[in-house]
């Protein structure tokens, strides 16, 4: 407990040098470091010791983050203050605290729509949009998600304008309003086919899919769903193929074929728990619960339904917890076990009801009518049908409400009231007859179509049949058609055996494709595998153990232990993002830093380095593919800057440059060809980079788009060499 304390101060003090040294540094005298314009100096200055320590250490974030709200607040500095409740709001979302989360990001959606700053707005009254919706009050969800449509409407932003009414979408159908889910995810599609965004295209059909599983119409469910499955594949998106197992097992669900559905179930559950997608985890359990229980396995169906409900709790996400919880009570119901199934039940109804969802709630109070009548107690009975009816009937669901009457109709005979019964169960009879007539009259419909159908092919016919003859008369006048059918007969011939040989030629052609895309993929598997065991330098981590003994054996501890940890972290992360083939920009950056601090610390600060990220990007919310910088930031840290060179310096620079991540590593070392003559016999840098090299040119086969690398050497005004800058294009995805 001493120890511990003993390190609590110690790194106190550390935090108040670099504070009390930071202010003197950029504004020489305390007394006038905020005033004039020295209060958006220090203001900066606070903020970007906050973006420092965002990842690695939160709490020092949160501390120089207040730190910088003071001094805005008093400055009346807008902008400022609308970063600071920015970084308040994200430093609560990572701790699961979604109610303080929110209420730092609605202050600061707003400054930034004073301030005309549309575009992070509306991703901040998104985000919020997406907090309510995990929280399951969806109607606070649409109020949010319509404030950012206005700001990505006024911004011109067509593709986050496009995700954002797929998003409205999603909200209207978790509410059951089908035809406005359908109007605003259709919207969807037509904005992002009129960009040509074909992420977004794939992304709306598969979103029209699950809608239109939702509606019944299975058809149109599983043809939008194969588009959207195919332009991921066209475009290499893998991750989003999750979605596509979910619904697929759905389908099969659905169509009864029960052992199909729960492969694509479990296959969504291994790929959600490898992302880290808990929320699609829920959604699995949910839906094998329901197919184990079509197949009578209720053992495996309740413990399916409990793990459902353990993870939904954990990370609250209430929608998948009130149907797992109404899921379990349906099952107790089928043994008979209805106190337990009650129990269950009353649970799902006061989450449907604090969320908002008629439709579900009153689904759950014809399930509690029922059982209460099983157990012989129908006045509760009666009130609950009567509840059901009357949210049935706001929401005009004519299922529930006739099932609410027939509900009625039961409790009332059992009571002994036998008008009542017979009056509710001719509102049940009248409700179902319209029911079926609305059913009837679209088969009537469809009938009357095919009839009118039939009927043009029949005179289509008939006239085919009058010119054949009218054909055959006009040849036996005309004996020079004889020569002109023997034409026609020989030019037939002639194209069937064209298409015989087309077909040869395609399908010889698409076995040679087929060939070629696995020994790509092959090649890629190999790539991939030498360029871990390129990353995994044994020198590098021969060297960092010696440092760590160093450290020791010099009884600095403080520096032992934090490049031990960030030795640990850099290891760490190798062996995960080597695996993935797109991984967050966020943590790419993050192990380039800790490789270029433990570089730093082993060199004895003979460098520096700088990264720098345009403000447009959102780390957290862009994948790339894995430690393609690292081997070109390797080189520099090995061959740039010599035993007689100090103040050298590496920046790492990310911007957007056409639809593309633009990452470029600098530095202001002696140049390729003066460190060429002090290069060792066996280079594993130059491996690494070569096995970049190789990587660039598969992405480029694989997934069609141009990634580019351009290595130039920069000189001085005297044409001196004064350092090398490397410049790789990459393709990238929203995470």
């Amino acid at each position: 407990m001493k120890q511990n304390h003993k390190l609590l101060t110690i790194h106190t003090v550390i935090s108040l040098f670099f504070l009390v040294n930071g202010v003197f540094t950029v504004f020489g005298n305390p007394d006038t470091a905020e005033k004039g314009d020295n209060g958006d100096l220090s203001c900066h200055h606070f903020l970007e010791q906050a973006e420092t320590y965002k990842d690695s250490l939160p709490d020092s974030m949160l501390y120089y983050c207040n730190k910088a709200l003071q001094i805005a607040v008093n400055k009346d500095l807008k902008g400022y203050q609308a970063k600071c409740y920015q970084l308040k709001g994200y430093y609560y979302r990572k701790h699961n605290d979604r109610k303080k989360s929110l209420q730092f990001l609605k202050i600061a959606s707003q400054l930034y729509d004073d301030l005309g700053d549309y575009i992070n707005a509306g991703k901040l009254y998104r985000r919020q949009a997406l907090l309510f919706e995990q929280n399951g009050q969806v109607d606070s969800s649409i109020i949010m998600i319509d404030k950012a449509i206005e700001m990505f409407e006024a911004s011109g932003d067509s593709i986050r304008l496009a995700s954002t009414w797929l998003s409205r979408g999603g909200f209207y159908e978790a509410r059951g309003d089908y035809d406005q889910a359908l109007k605003d995810k259709m919207f969807a599609l037509e904005i992002n086919m009129l960009i040509n965004n074909k992420p977004g295209i794939a992304s709306a059909y598969n979103n029209l899919g699950v809608l239109y599983f939702y509606m019944s119409d299975y058809e149109q469910s599983i043809a939008n769903i194969l588009k959207s499955i195919r332009i991921k594949e066209e475009i290499g998106e893998k991750p989003s193929l999750l979605s596509a197992y979910i619904n697929i097992g759905s389908i099969y669900q659905i169509s009864e074929d029960f052992n199909n559905a729960l492969i694509y179930y479990d296959k969504a559950m291994e790929l959600a728990k490898e992302l880290g997608e808990f929320f699609t985890v829920t959604s699995a359990l949910n839906n094998k619960g329901l197919v184990y229980q079509e197949l009578h396995k209720n053992k495996q169906a309740i413990a399916s339904f409990k793990e459902a409900i353990s993870i939904a709790r954990k990370y609250h996400f209430q929608r998948n917890l009130y149907i797992a919880l109404g899921n379990m009570g349906l099952i107790y119901a089928s043994e008979n076990k209805h106190n337990e199934a009650l129990k269950w039940y009353n649970q799902a109804l006061k989450l449907k009801i604090e969320s908002g969802d008629k439709r579900e709630a009153a689904k759950t109070l014809i399930n509690i009518g029922e059982s209460l009548l099983s157990q012989k107690k129908p006045e509760q009975a009666i009130q609950r049908f009567l509840q059901s009816i009357d949210m049935a009937t706001s929401i005009a669901d004519l299922q529930t409400l006739f099932e609410g009457h027939i509900g009625l109709s039961e409790a009332y005979k059992q009571k002994g009231q036998y008008m009542q019964a017979l009056d509710h169960y001719m509102q049940y009879s009248t409700l179902k007859d319209s029911v079926y007539n609305i059913e009837t009259s679209q088969e009537i419909a469809e009938l009357q179509t095919q009839y009118e159908t039939e009927k043009k092919e029949a005179q289509i016919k008939e006239l085919q049949q009058e010119q054949e003859i009218q054909d055959l008369g006009i040849q036996k006048q005309q004996s020079e058609l004889t020569t002109q059918r023997l034409i026609f007969f020989s030019i037939a011939i002639v194209l069937i055996l064209a298409i015989f040989i087309g077909i040869l030629l395609f399908s010889r052609y698409r076995l040679k494709q087929q060939n070629l895309r696995n020994n790509l993929r092959k090649k890629q598997l190999e790539i991939e595998q030498r360029l871990l065991r390129s990353q995994i330098n044994p020198h590098f981590i021969f060297n960092a153990l010696n440092s760590i003994q160093s450290f020791m054996a010099e009884n600095n501890t403080m520096s032992g232990l934090s490049y031990l940890s960030k030795f640990a972290r850099l290891m760490r992360l190798i062996l995960e993002n080597s695996r993935l083939p797109f991984v967050g920009l966020d943590a790419e950056i993050e192990s380039l830093k800790l490789n270029l601090e433990l570089e730093r610390m082993r060199f004895e600060e003979r460098f520096d380095f700088r990264i720098e990220i345009d403000e447009q990007i959102e780390t957290e919310f862009i994948e790339i593919p894995p430690m393609i910088a690292q081997p070109f930031v390797e080189n520099a840290v090995l061959h740039a800057f010599p035993e007689d060179l100090n103040n050298g310096l590496i920046e790492l620079k990310y911007e957007i440059y056409n639809n593309m991540l633009r990452c470029t590593i600098k530095d202001n070392g002696i140049g390729r060809q003066a460190s060429t003559k002090e290069k060792k016999p066996i280079d594993k840098n130059s491996l690494g980079m070569q096995l970049t090299s190789e990587r660039i040119e598969l992405m480029r086969k694989n997934t069609g788009q141009e990634v580019h690398m351009h290595v130039n050497d920069l000189k001085d005004s005297n044409g001196k060499a004064c350092g090398t800058e490397v410049i790789v294009d990459l393709p990238m995805q929203e995470a």
